[in-house]
């Protein structure tokens, strides 16, 4: 089960997941234009077999960006990101290894595709 930790990285919310382990980032949510995931930390540093999915509930017009960081978020949200991947009008999915500290999302230019949901995977 993830852990949800209010102190870790100066007083921002970071959920924890564990190897094994599958999260939901956004769970068929209307996501607003400029939306900002929770910052996701894998809970084993050394483990980097996550992999990302996204799906819309219909054909998209939005962009969904993947981003990395080994920078504590802070009370202003995620810093330092790395673009990962963009997922721009269509689902679709990635694998990383970079093993970074943080993951979370972005979505842009959203203006349809029904409820959107991005899952986490540590295997």
């Amino acid at each position: 089960m993830p852990v949800f930790n209010p102190l870790l990285a100066f007083g921002s919310l970071v959920t924890g997941v564990a190897v094994g382990e599958t999260y939901n980032m956004v769970n068929a949510e209307t996501v607003a234009d400029g939306y900002v995931s929770m910052p996701i930390t894998p809970l084993d540093q050394s483990y980097r077999n996550i992999s990302f999915t996204a799906n819309f509930a219909t054909t998209p017009t939005a962009t969904v960006i993947l981003y990395g960081s080994n920078t504590y978020p802070n009370l202003a949200g995620p810093q330092n990101g790395v673009v990962i991947s963009t997922f721009t009008n269509a689902n679709g999915s990635i694998a990383d290894n970079s093993g970074f500290e943080f993951y979370w999302i972005g979505v842009t230019a959203y203006s349809g595709g029904g409820a959107l949901t991005v899952t986490l995977n540590i295997v």
